[in-house]
């Protein structure tokens, strides 16, 4: 992405910054907001119905204990991503979002080889 910085976009023109979807697939736990971003309509997250009471104890949960386990995802020989483990969780982080925007909790991402 160009910037309007001058310095960072001589920088930027001689090494290569990985992306977040590079980092993801050489093995690395990334922040699932920002695999989500990049991703956009080639991640696939299941429609599962969850109980609003576990969602939200799911929520106050993380809250308090912080996020422990990443959203497990695979990836299909097409570059499809699927969220394999870790729907209620994401539930959870939008609910945390929706009561308070400026909550600083990110779940972490990982990715699982089939």
């Amino acid at each position: 992405m160009k910037q309007n910085n001058p310095l960072l976009n001589a920088i930027e023109s001689v090494v290569k910054f990985p992306t977040t979807e590079e980092l993801f697939c050489s093995g690395m736990t990334v922040r699932f907001e920002d695999l989500k971003k990049c991703l956009g309509n080639r991640l696939t997250i299941p429609k599962r119905e969850a109980c609003r009471t576990y969602v939200s104890n799911l929520a106050d949960n993380i809250i308090k204990n912080g996020p422990r386990v990443p959203i497990s995802i695979s990836k299909d020989k097409n570059g499809i991503y699927t969220v394999l483990d870790g729907v209620y969780r994401i539930q959870a982080m939008d609910l945390i979002h929706q009561m308070n925007s400026n909550q600083q909790i990110h779940i972490m991402a990982k990715l699982i080889n089939n």
